[in-house]
Parts: structure tokens; sequence; C-alpha cells
């Protein structure tokens, strides 16, 4: 069954990189799955074993025909790909600066005053490296709010210690 499967992987690959267009390359959605049918028959006789020669001469004729558009349709391919490397990327950078703000730390100060108990201390620049040294106090606002922060919480930690502290004799 192993070998079975594996045959099948490699002739759905083989075929699908000559059979390449996509729907926006179909004026309906008809004619797209007409392609798609057609391109699943191919892979269903080599599979099989059914009409192997002539299925082989109606695949080496169509990649002919269509070189130019196949290489059209890997390179756009190509491209995706690439961009999505680089979303990726970008999004994984996105990801460290979020950590970094997740790792700013509540520092408890030994000052008595309630108002002073804490404060929002954001890692510095050097600390995070070079991707964070042109982030503004904005930008880190805006990614410390996405994390959870919010503005209240420093005020509302307060209320909550005054609250225990009257219950706490």
């Amino acid at each position: 069954m192993d070998d079975f499967v594996k045959r099948d992987r490699e002739i759905r690959q083989r075929i699908q990189s000559i059979y390449n267009r996509e729907r926006e390359d179909f004026e309906s959605a008809r004619d797209y799955d007409d392609y798609l049918e057609e391109r699943e028959d191919i892979i269903f006789n080599l599979v099989q074993g059914t009409d192997v020669r002539e299925t082989e001469e109606k695949v080496k004729s169509y990649q002919k025909e269509h070189a130019e558009e196949i290489a059209k349709n890997e390179a756009r391919k190509l491209q995706r790909v690439l961009a999505a490397e680089e979303e990726m990327q970008d999004a994984k950078v996105l990801v460290d600066e979020a950590a970094a703000v997740e790792d700013a730390v509540l520092v408890h100060h030994d000052d008595d005053s309630i108002a002073a108990d804490t404060a929002v201390v954001l890692p510095s620049q050097k600390e995070v490296g070079h991707a964070l040294s042109k982030q503004t106090k904005k930008e880190w606002m805006a990614m410390a709010l996405s994390s959870g922060w919010r503005d209240d919480m420093q005020r509302s930690k307060c209320v909550d210690l005054a609250r225990r502290s009257l219950l706490n004799f």
C-alpha cells in the first residue's frame, strides 16, 4: 500500500506541475472544473496503469503546446511562496516584538504611597536588540495594548491593594 501511495503522490506532483493553471486563468467556474476533471483523469489513468501510452502522449503534447504558460504559472507560484515567506518573517518579527513587550515587568516600589506602587517598565532598546530600535513610544503602547495591557491596570491594581489593606487589619 505504501508503494501505491508513493507512486500516486509522485505522479500527482508531476502532472500538477504541468497542468498548473488556476481558477483565475479561466472565464468560468465550469471551464475550470472541466480542466480539473481532465487533470484528475490523467492522474487516475497513470496511477492505475490504464491507457498509459496515450495518456503520456497527451501530457507531452500539452506540455509542448503550453510551455510558456506553464513557466509563467510556475513563476507566479514561486512569487507567492516568496511573498508568503516574507510575510512569515515579518510576522516572526512582530511576535518577537510582542514578546519583548510582554516581558515588560511590573516593578514594585518600596514607597508607601499606593499611587507609586506599580510602574510598567518597558525593556530598553539595547535589551531587545536592533529589530526594535526604531519603535516609537506610541508603537510600544500599541503593542502593549494588543497583548492585553490596559491603561487602567495600574489604577485597578492600586484599588485592589487598597481594598485588601482595608480588609486585613
